[in-house]
């Protein structure tokens, strides 16, 4: 269970601004789109306005797909939809790689394993959690 829980932070590290203001599952998919681009937009330096309305779309895209799987797996094989979410992840950094620079696609995924890695440490000290991990003590961002 811990570690299936682990599989779905790290496949929607994409919406780490959505996790961030408050539970994933009452955010629209418009709304985490707008605070992943938001946070994009913060920790990537650089970008153009075209990136960005890139960029929005992309999130726009990512965080739909992320709710059909959601939707079609509730109860469902947790095996193959690890799967899905993994495909997704690939093929989301690829479409962000044809947006972004190579240094700018290395900041994006610098401050993704820098939330991975938040995300691990909340659930080990959480105990793993039943119910999500990571507790309810102030969500996924700490600060941007």
């Amino acid at each position: 269970m811990k570690r299936f829980l682990l599989i779905l932070g790290l496949a929607g590290v994409a919406t780490i601004g959505a996790q961030a203001q408050g539970n994933f599952q009452q955010s629209t998919p418009q709304e985490r789109a707008d605070r992943t681009t938001a946070t994009m937009q913060k920790q990537i330096t650089g970008l153009t306005s075209d990136q960005v309305d890139k960029l929005k779309a992309i999130n726009l895209a990512s965080s739909q797909k992320m709710d059909s799987m959601f939707q079609a797996n509730q109860g469902g094989d947790r095996t193959a939809m690890r799967a899905q979410f993994q495909e997704m992840r690939a093929s989301t950094d690829s479409t962000l790689k044809s947006v972004l620079n190579d240094d700018q696609f290395k900041q994006w995924q610098t401050y993704e394993t820098k939330m991975r890695d938040r995300m691990r440490q909340r659930m080990n000290n959480n105990g793993g959690g039943d119910n999500g991990g990571g507790g309810d003590n102030g969500g996924g961002g700490g600060g941007n």
